[in-house]
């Protein structure tokens, strides 16, 4: 049974994470269960945050906090395939220009790329949104545009992070709307049970972005090769002893342990940025996820 996940994927109308994912083939009732408590746990996590912890070799505290890492086993492999770019010649000229706008810190003209009318920030249970604030300023909160905390990755950056990615899907319940970054295509029930096989926990576990990726056993891209993985998800370790690197250690199916590029990797349940076909061309139409602010 193939699922389709990320912040988009739930079911509406409803605030984000107010009901389970939907089921797209047959799983009997517990099991469903199962699956959607072990993810209702990563379904808010910041796409920069984590990136910032992955960096800094924290990721596996995301669930565990100060515990120390359970020992690295064998597990199944479950498969992921990524959705195809948007290749809307228009939209891509959409992005250019948000890129820009990103690069300049722009924020009058960002809210020139903001709909009209009907955006909307989907938040989760109990912090809703304000629609009566004005669009740009519930983008800016979302995003952190004027947050002043120099340890954070920046709104600006994020922004222009989301501007940079091609690969947009359809949301559900949503005429003309696609948003970004999508989630990939995995089973989602193996996905589960390599979770519980490794008594891990959801935020421990990344995929894989490209196939052919090298396992070496150092933190460093000339290392020693011990294995080539294909596009699959792994559970990440911390980086222990080898700091800040662009080098991540994980575990592999086969239970072998050792580092992949930073760049190969990405983690589930991001926020997300979505953007509306209109007549006058595309616009930024909402945000999907807790955001930067209250």
């Amino acid at each position: 049974m193939i699922v389709r996940h990320g912040s988009r994927w739930r079911s509406r109308p409803g605030a984000l994470g107010a009901g389970p994912l939907p089921r797209l083939g047959g799983r009997n009732r517990s099991t469903a269960a199962m699956v959607d408590t072990c993810f209702a746990g990563v379904r808010f996590v910041r796409a920069a945050a984590v990136a910032v912890l992955l960096m800094a070799g924290a990721h596996a505290t995301l669930a565990a906090g100060t515990q120390p890492a359970k020992a690295a086993r064998p597990y199944k492999a479950v498969a992921v395939t990524i959705p195809a770019s948007l290749n809307d010649p228009t939209f891509i000229a959409f992005r250019r220009e948000l890129s820009d706008v990103a690069e300049r810190k722009d924020k009058p003209a960002l809210g020139a790329l903001i709909v009209p009318q009907g955006y909307f920030w989907e938040r989760e249970p109990g912090t809703p949104d304000d629609p009566s604030r004005p669009a740009l300023d519930r983008l800016a909160a979302a995003l952190g545009l004027d947050s002043t905390d120099t340890a954070s990755a920046g709104g600006w950056a994020i922004l222009h992070g989301y501007a940079q990615d091609p690969v947009a899907t359809l949301a559900p319940g949503r005429k003309d709307t696609v948003c970004a970054p999508a989630g990939p295509l995995f089973n989602e029930a193996a996905l589960y049970e390599a979770i519980k096989s490794t008594d891990t926990d959801p935020p421990d576990w990344a995929y894989l972005l490209v196939p052919d990726v090298v396992l070496r056993g150092k933190p460093q891209p000339d290392a020693a090769a011990l294995e080539t993985l294909p596009q699959v998800f792994v559970r990440m370790l911390p980086n222990g002893d080898a700091g800040p690197s662009k080098m991540l250690h994980i575990v592999a199916p086969s239970g072998k342990t050792g580092y992949v590029p930073s760049d190969a990797v990405a983690p589930l349940g991001t926020d997300q940025i979505c953007y509306v076909k209109t007549a006058e061309g595309w616009k930024i139409g909402g945000y999907i996820g807790s955001g930067e602010a209250p």
